[in-house]
């Protein structure tokens, strides 16, 4: 292996690494562990909202990280405060901004966010230290990020270098999932403007589109069998 693909699948194994970890720390703020468990429904308070703000910091310290390790030593410099921040690297990169577009807005909301709990305490202007409770909306959009990031890191790969069967999919997937969680959210939005009688079959709706995403993520191994139970061509 030469070392332009070691030093790739390094970048890769932890970048994964990462993201495994925020997945672990996601599942146990759904365990039912005293103190983690949300304060009501639909509301996160305390240790449980300062563990999904954690989540937002870790999610950017993991899209810096993964942008600065493409650049050699000399240019280790990169930080990301904006979309602009993520326009020049790529430029730099001689990667085409214009195919992560989409991807701007809600990166650009998560580094806003992310320095809004690091610089500020996630603090309102004018607030003491009784934080704001974590709600619905900081849900839908901790998972939209989430998404976004991964979907930013796909891209990134193929547009630097080789990808095989299994990763194109897992990329085609989490496209797929982005968009049906935005999907989600105008669901969520429509909900609240819904007559009472109808509330039920909104409901109904987000969670056949929540079980969607659950689906669209999935990579299972029979997926790169062929008729034989062999492995397909590139899918090891």
């Amino acid at each position: 292996m030469s070392k332009q693909a070691y030093d790739r699948e390094a970048l890769k194994i932890r970048f994964l690494t990462n993201m495994r970890r925020i997945g672990a720390i996601t599942s146990f703020l759904h365990s039912d562990v005293e103190g983690v468990k949300p304060t009501a429904i639909f509301r996160s308070e305390g240790v449980r909202a300062d563990m999904l703000r954690a989540i937002v910091v870790f999610l950017h310290a993991t899209v810096e990280d993964f942008v600065r390790s493409h650049f050699s030593r000399k240019n280790k410099k990169f930080h990301f405060y904006s979309a602009a921040d993520i326009r020049r690297a790529l430029s730099k990169l001689r990667v085409e901004p214009a195919l992560f577009a989409d991807l701007f807005p809600p990166l650009a909301q998560m580094a806003k966010r992310r320095n809004q709990i690091v610089h500020r305490a996630d603090l309102k202007e004018g607030q003491s230290e009784a934080v704001d409770a974590w709600l619905v909306p900081d849900d839908w959009q901790l998972i939209q990020w989430h998404l976004a990031v991964s979907v930013f890191y796909y891209r990134l790969r193929k547009a630097t270098g080789p990808v095989g069967m299994v990763e194109n999919r897992a990329a085609e997937n989490v496209e797929r999932a982005l968009l049906k969680n935005v999907e989600f959210g105008q669901s969520l939005i429509a909900l609240s403007k819904l007559p009472p009688e109808k509330r039920q079959e909104g409901i109904m709706r987000l969670v056949d589109i929540l079980e969607s995403i659950r689906e669209t993520l999935k990579l299972e191994v029979e997926m790169f069998l062929g008729p034989d139970g062999q492995p397909l061509e590139g899918a090891t």
